[in-house]
């Protein structure tokens, strides 16, 4: 009996723990409990770092050491916070704006005060935090206890430098006071008055201070340089250079050559004192080839087109210099004086390739005299590839006549070619993005060294190149990174300045390994060659947002004190966390966040095959972490150009108008990512090549259903899935979303469109009229008879992107030849979802692929429909279980091939 009753309980333990070990499935709420990893930092001194956990419940602060011995949760409900530079302690301001210093050697807590802005700034042995509370400012020494205190404060501004804090106080009368308080000494330098001042603008070191007052609608620039007891009027509307046909703006003032030059902003005069034609008919539109912008964009631009211009004041004559005209921006470097770089690269100008009105170019001019030094122009989408130095000297710029980097000395015009002696392929190959005529630089400006030097990457490898022209090109990575199919990469997408590394220092470089797509980190040598750099590959994703210190916008790279680095890394089955190491070879993990491992996740695996061009393509393969290859899976096909650098990166479960990788793996599919390599005036054919290729090879697996395959994409991936269903009838289902048809008549819907079929997405390269067998033989309208795969359609009104009627044409097609197809609308939608909309669009999706690839029966408004009478009222999404799954004479797998 006992050894029954024994039996019996040992029974329902393993049941007890077999349902206990059961994992939920992500489903359409669980992005919303979704902790993830957020912002963090390093103390100076390498010993600790503090991150926040970020969720639908709010940020959570955690503090803890790099050697991993000590971690500890902040109680508070903390909004920001800082490392004081000496690595004793942490600022932390709530969110209920109480400000406390937290001891990282005692752990206590000491409160500071109440504020709603907070700044920590060094001084002479000691360190200062300021806080605003309200109208009062106190100034608090940490190691003096001194304290200072200012009240009737509107605002305050910090010096780039940190040295000294600028703020604007308001007398009983109204009228404002500007003070000066120096860190160093804890002194109020000079407190003055300055009437009705609106906004006011420090240098980078407090010895100058641009200021901008109010009267009656009209703005007056001022000065005041520290020492002198009042500030000087500088610029007003009557002064030249301005007078008559710009308003000053009430915009930010900087200063060049120490002061001598002051930089600000003025808007064109517009005449608004126009009659109305009696003749006028209202809604009456003109549209003429002579407009410089296309009607339909003009309301867009107008404003634009009465920009502020940039103007400089010189000390030498006071007078003012225009430097921008409408569209155009200036690019500053840090020690900006007798020249500056402007660009025109206008935003949503889709007829830059044809159009001179928006061609991009970019400019150097001479901030005394206004006159142009050089002018580049373009001949592709996106940034031009022009850099000015960050010590005013130099620019460097890409020609794409030659296909080399050239510099030029702005002092004595004297130019360089950089390249002309490296022997490798200077520009990218032809891709889907270089279409037409446009030409891409392969080398990508990394950041500036001393000396007159500058870091290039050439995608694989890095160069260092002389400015001056006398140094040969040196390959710090002596071509090993081209040679092995490796890429170094700095961990910025921004130019940086490393000036403050020495000549011999070492610069940490991220890695990543091509084959494998494996990464890692390296120290490259800025004095020689290294021959052979040594990397610890791993099988993940890592990042290194800590690469430099400071601002992004205006980064400077620093040698880090400690020699302790702070990284992030990832994979498909692990979410980023963050990991210090000292020589990226030994690696200490610090924050554990692992949402994933409550439900059922998913695993990654690179693939390749021989596509039907002969190539080896690529793509990645995502799994439920429960797979079981004796069973057989949905796969669905999800796709847009390249994807496989994506292999190891985590994908959060969060709905989608796309496709949900995590949500569909956890629920029993397997998703495919595969790689498309576009060529160019077959981009759909590209597609075919790779996606139904590779549809063939994973079909011999017995893991796979080979009669439950589907097909999605969005955007461009929508107009491949258009394309594919038209050229194969492997697949059981498909999901389109917001793509083209018909090029043809997406070419006349307006710029954007034409650019896209010219310049960009569909990369015919003509205009219709020149090959109108390309546009017919890429626009999937032309074989809707041959479509046999079920689909669905999601295109909205407001797409400016892809125009709704693109999709309409294509389900009116479909439509007309009986054709199983079924197209969603959301009002008031774009070239996405949002909301509850995407929630509702996610559940549709999620019942047309469990219908076609897990014969679940279909909803209502699949079988039914929903009326325009009923819309309001229902939404048919309960299945109809009445109707049997309409898709088991789906039997035979072929594909038909492109005539």
């Amino acid at each position: 009996m006992k050894m029954k009753f024994r039996f019996l309980l040992l029974l329902l333990l393993l049941s007890c723990g077999w349902s206990f070990g059961q994992k939920s499935t992500v489903d359409f709420v669980t992005s919303n409990n979704w902790t993830k990893l957020g912002r963090y930092d390093i103390s100076e001194n390498g010993k600790f770092v503090w991150y926040f956990t970020s969720s639908a419940n709010g940020d959570h602060l955690r503090i803890c050491s790099t050697d991993g011995n000590q971690s500890v949760k902040v109680k508070y409900d903390v909004s920001d916070c800082k490392f004081t530079y000496d690595s004793k302690a942490i600022i932390i301001k709530t969110s209920g704006d109480s400000i406390f210093m937290y001891d990282l050697g005692s752990k206590n807590y000491k409160f500071m005060g109440m504020g709603q802005e907070y700044f920590l700034s060094r001084a002479k042995k000691d360190e200062i935090l300021s806080i605003k509370n309200g109208s009062i400012l106190s100034m608090l020494k940490f190691r003096s206890r001194k304290k200072f205190v200012a009240t009737h404060i509107e605002n305050f501004k910090v010096t780039d430098e940190g040295t000294k804090i600028i703020f604007l106080g308001k007398n009983d009368n109204g009228s404002a006071t500007l003070s000066v308080f120096n860190f160093d000494t804890f002194k109020l330098e000079n407190t003055i008055q300055v009437g009705n001042c609106i906004s006011y603008f420090p240098d980078k070191n407090g010895s100058n201070i641009g200021l901008i007052t109010e009267n009656q609608g009209k703005y007056t620039i001022w000065q005041y340089t520290t020492g002198k007891s009042k500030p000087e009027a500088k610029v007003t509307d009557n002064s030249d250079g301005i007078k008559g046909k710009f308003l000053i703006e009430n915009k930010m003032i900087s200063f060049g050559k120490e002061g001598k030059q002051i930089f600000f902003f003025a808007k064109p005069i517009i005449n608004t004192n126009l009659n109305r034609d009696p003749d006028v008919v209202n809604g009456m539109e003109v549209w003429t080839y002579k407009d410089s912008i296309h009607y339909s964009q003009q309301a867009n631009f107008s404003e634009r087109k009465f920009d502020a211009c940039q103007f400089v004041l010189n000390a030498e004559d006071n007078k003012a210099v225009q430097l921008t005209q409408a569209f155009e921006d200036i690019s500053f470097s840090e020690n900006c004086s007798d020249f500056v770089l402007v660009k025109k690269n206008v935003a949503g100008a889709n007829e830059f390739y044809w159009n001179p009105f928006f061609s991009h170019y970019s400019k150097v001019i001479s901030t005394v005299t206004g006159k142009v030094i050089k002018k580049l122009s373009a001949s592709y989408s996106g940034d031009i590839a022009v850099i000015l130095s960050p010590d005013n000297k130099y620019i460097l710029y890409f020609d794409t006549l030659t296909n080399d980097y050239f510099s030029q000395d702005l002092r004595n015009s004297w130019v360089y070619n950089l390249t002309k002696n490296i022997k490798i392929p200077h520009t990218l190959p032809e891709t889907a993005i270089s279409a037409g005529s446009s030409v891409r630089p392969a080398f990508n400006v990394i950041g500036w060294l001393k000396d007159n030097n500058v870091l290039l990457g050439d995608g694989f490898d890095i160069w260092k190149l002389d400015l001056t022209g006398r140094a040969k090109p040196l390959n710090l990575t002596n071509g090993w990174g081209r040679r092995n199919n490796i890429s170094f990469f700095s961990g910025s997408l921004l130019q940086l300045n490393f000036e403050k590394f020495g000549p011999k220092d070492s610069i940490p470089f991220l890695v990543i390994d091509q084959n494998t797509l494996k990464s890692g980190f390296t120290f490259i040598k800025l004095d020689k060659i290294n021959i052979e750099p040594k990397i610890t590959f791993q099988n993940c994703l890592s990042k290194y947002k800590m690469f430099y210190h400071g601002s992004p916008l205006h980064p400077k790279i620093i040698p880090n004190y400690s020699g302790v680095f702070l990284f992030e890394q990832e994979t498909a089955s692990s979410s980023p966390n963050l990991f210090v190491s000292r020589d990226f070879k030994k690696y200490e993990k610090l924050s554990d966040i692992h949402p994933e491992r409550t439900v059922n996740w998913l695993t990654s695996e690179l693939v390749i095959w021989k596509a039907y061009d002969g190539k080896e393509a690529k793509g990645v393969i995502y799994k439920p972490e429960n797979f079981d290859p004796k069973k057989k899976y949905p796969i669905i096909f999800y796709y847009y150009v390249n994807w496989s650098n994506n292999l190891n990166k985590f994908l959060e479960p969060n709905l989608s108008y796309g496709l949900s990788i995590p949500f569909y793996v956890s629920n029993g599919y397997l998703v495919f990512v595969p790689d498309i390599i576009p060529k160019k005036t077959a981009f759909g054919e590209s597609a075919y090549n790779s996606v139904v290729s590779v549809a063939d090879y994973l079909s011999k697996f017995d893991w796979i259903d080979k009669e439950r395959m589907g097909l999605a994409g969005y955007s461009f991936g929508g107009y491949e899935t258009n394309f594919l269903v038209g050229k194969s009838s492997l697949f059981a289902c498909a999901y389109s979303g917001a793509g083209a048809s018909n090029l043809i008549s997406s070419f006349g819907e307006g710029p954007l469109q034409m650019m896209y079929c010219e310049q960009g997405a569909y990369g015919i390269g003509f205009q219709p009229w020149e090959r109108p067998d390309l546009y017919i033989k890429n626009s999937p309208i032309f074989y809707v008879d041959k479509v046999t795969t079920p689909l669905l359609i999601l295109n909205n009104r407001g797409d400016d992107n892809v125009p709704f009627a693109q999709g309409l044409e294509f389900f009116n097609s479909l439509r007309r030849l009986r054709k199983k197809v079924w197209m969603l609308h959301y009002p008031g939608e774009g070239h996405g979802l949002n909301g509850k909309n995407q929630e509702d669009f996610s559940k549709r999706q999620f019942q047309f692929f469990n219908h076609y690839l897990k014969a679940k029966p279909a909803p209502i408004w699949m079988t039914e429909g929903i009326g325009v009478s009923v819309r309001e009222m229902k939404s048919g999404l309960e299945l109809d279980s009445s109707r049997s799954f309409s898709n088991k004479c789906r039997h035979a797998v072929q594909s038909l091939k492109i005539k």
